[in-house]
């Protein structure tokens, strides 16, 4: 009886032996995976932030492109207005520039035309006077002559 309380000793210390070793193992894969589970579940969450970063950087990026777009847009349009002013501005310009042209030239007419009569009455005026010296001449032998024939 000895043997067999030996022998069930030995199997009961091999068994609890085991059976500690097991739990152990079994707590000690429990808690790496207990572990691992919990990395794995703050990667996610960090993965998720990140993700989250991800879209609000996007929608970022997609809301200054939108602006941008649209004062590219609104750029283009003031562009086009400030175009269409300049021709207008340049158009009036040219207007403006062909009647003063016009009016140089009708100017510059007129005072050709204002030199040629001023040649024309000092030509009559030095005539005029001319004819009155001749005409005062004529008087003079006129009057000499009438007081000769009176005289005789």
């Amino acid at each position: 009886m000895k043997k067999l309380i030996v022998l069930l000793t030995a199997i009961s210390v091999f068994s609890a032996a085991g059976i500690s070793y097991v739990g152990y193992k079994n707590l000690s894969n429990d808690t790496t995976i207990n572990n691992q589970e919990h990395e794995f579940k703050q990667l996610e969450e960090k993965l998720r932030a990140l993700q989250n970063e991800i879209l609000n950087s996007e929608a970022k990026i997609k809301d200054l492109d939108t602006k941008d777009a649209e004062i590219i847009k609104n750029s283009n349009e003031k562009i086009k207005t400030l175009k269409q002013q300049e021709k207008s501005i340049k158009d009036k310009i040219n207007n403006e520039n062909k009647k003063i042209d016009y009016l140089n030239n009708e100017l510059n007419f007129f005072s050709s035309e204002i030199k040629t009569k001023k040649e024309q009455k000092n030509k009559l005026e030095f005539e005029l006077n001319k004819l009155k010296k001749e005409k005062q001449k004529n008087d003079e032998h006129e009057v000499f002559f009438k007081n000769e024939i009176k005289k005789l």
